[in-house]
């Protein structure tokens, strides 16, 4: 028999997280761009179980025939987390994004322009999540028709008019039916349908409730809603050895805005004055953040920031990313879990672990003794996936919890030790940055008078891949 214990330790030092992902500057609203831009033949949304939910043909050129091979090939894919953005079938070309367990594409006869291809796509997402409020299958279905009006206002003959909700709200003539929406369910949704490996790539922040609450697209209301919320999400990964020094790490931070108020009045958040960009910077820096790189939302002012530090725009009703940096080579101290794995071996030829989150276990495993669960935490052993996952509502910083799994199996070899690793953590930690990056000051100008703008600011830091090596 084979024991191995898991120690988990928070550290002192907490850190939240978001995943990075890099503007691609392509302006759909430039006459030049859209004038150049090749016409899409079709536009759909799929279910995550490969239901059509919308469909548009512009050009009648491929037929609804074309919808109905890209859903058989998302039920047939076995991993369709790793499926290319780009499919083709024949003479038809493909271009998706998977975003909230839906799935949003197009079609064309002739060759996409892909960086412009998938930019309008994630706007499109962006503009129905902004008018609904959340993302969703049910959200889809409720709102079947205003997403309709949407789409035809967005892309004329498959040509490509706009993605401003400012243009395109005097256009809509339908209202958004609010859906209450099931804690967890597309969570649960995607653990069914792709696997508990999954659960990964999924969000682990939810969304405030009145963060996600649509813009107002009434005609005749000038004052809506008068609020802006204000994310700064850093997501951290980092890979530790065998002997717990940490082989590599990187922080991927992003701050997000939602604005609720009208005309685009000018935000400005400020950031710490001992902000310093790229490696050359660093030189003669002992104290200080330091962004290996970072860029800005396309209305942000560069020579504000450069001179002051402040990030200053000028953002219509909705969500943007304004800013994405990087950091790399963090200390160990700000990381807020530690795994500290030991192996013992008996003659009984079974495993006894003791398991941090989610751990793969050998496949020659038959099955896994669970010790009876801990209030606030829960133990689960997948059979299909060979895999033990432990789920802890809440630990304290320095504080520790640990768990004794035994695995029990007819054959055991050296390969099967080997097939534990790597060990990964999922987690979250609220109102905190590893990085200590921060805003300092967050100011509104130029709105509506007499109005108060209600302002707010949260903090998050969770994992991206967070693994340990035996």
């Amino acid at each position: 028999m084979v024991e191995e214990k898991f120690l988990c330790m928070p550290s002192t030092n907490w850190a939240r997280n978001h995943s990075f992902l890099p503007l691609l500057h392509t302006y759909l609203q430039s006459t030049s761009t859209l004038a150049m831009s090749p016409p899409i033949s079709q536009f759909f949304i799929v279910s995550i179980l490969g239901d059509p939910l919308i469909f548009h043909d512009f050009r009648n050129k491929i037929g609804r025939q074309a919808m109905d091979q890209f859903c058989a090939k998302i039920v047939q894919s076995r991993n369709r987390d790793q499926l290319a953005p780009f499919l083709t079938v024949g003479e038809t070309q493909y271009a998706f994004i998977a975003q909230n367990g839906l799935y949003f594409g197009c079609t064309s006869s002739s060759d996409f322009a892909p960086a412009f291809t998938i930019e309008l796509l994630q706007r499109i997402a962006t503009v129905i999540k902004d008018c609904c409020g959340e993302l969703s299958e049910e959200v889809i279905r409720a709102n079947f028709v205003f997403i309709n009006e949407i789409i035809l206002e967005i892309c004329d003959f498959g040509y490509v008019q706009t993605t401003s909700i400012d243009a395109l709200k005097p256009c809509i003539y339908s209202d958004v039916e609010m859906v209450k929406q099931v804690p967890g369910y597309e969570l649960s949704l995607r653990n069914t349908i792709l696997g508990p490996a999954s659960i990964k790539s999924t969000s682990k922040t939810a969304p405030s409730q009145v963060k996600s609450k649509p813009i107002s697209i009434t005609r005749g209301n000038p004052e809506g809603s008068k609020e802006v919320y204000v994310d700064l999400r850093e997501k951290l990964n980092v890979v530790f050895g065998a002997n717990g020094s940490i082989i590599n790490s990187e922080i991927n931070g992003c701050i997000e805005i939602k604005n609720y108020v009208q005309d685009s009045p000018e935000i400005n958040l400020g950031l710490p004055d001992d902000l310093v960009i790229n490696s050359i910077d660093r030189l003669g820096y002992d104290h200080g953040i330091c962004l290996n790189d970072c860029n800005f939302h396309e209305s942000v002012e560069l020579d504000r920031f450069e001179k002051e530090r402040v990030i200053s725009m000028r953002l219509p009703e909705g969500e943007a990313t304004v800013m994405n940096y990087r950091i790399s080579g963090i200390d160990s101290n700000c990381c807020p879990l530690r795994l500290f794995p030991f192996i013992e071996q008996s003659a009984s030829g079974n495993y006894s672990m003791n398991v941090i989150v989610r751990m793969p276990v050998p496949k020659a495993t038959t099955s896994v003794s669970l010790p009876t669960s801990r209030p606030g935490q829960n133990l689960e052993y997948v059979s299909t996936s060979k895999i033990c996952i432990w789920k802890i509502n809440r630990i304290y910083g320095g504080s520790h919890t640990a768990i004794f799994l035994k695995l029990n199996s007819d054959e055991w070899s050296k390969s099967s030790r080997k097939e534990i690793n790597p060990l990964s953590i999922d987690f979250e930690v609220p109102m905190f940055t590893c990085s200590k990056f921060r805003i300092t000051y967050l100011k509104i100008n130029n709105a509506l008078k007499g109005s108060n703008v209600n302002r707010w600011l949260r903090l998050v830091t969770h994992s991206g891949s967070y693994e340990i090596r035996m």
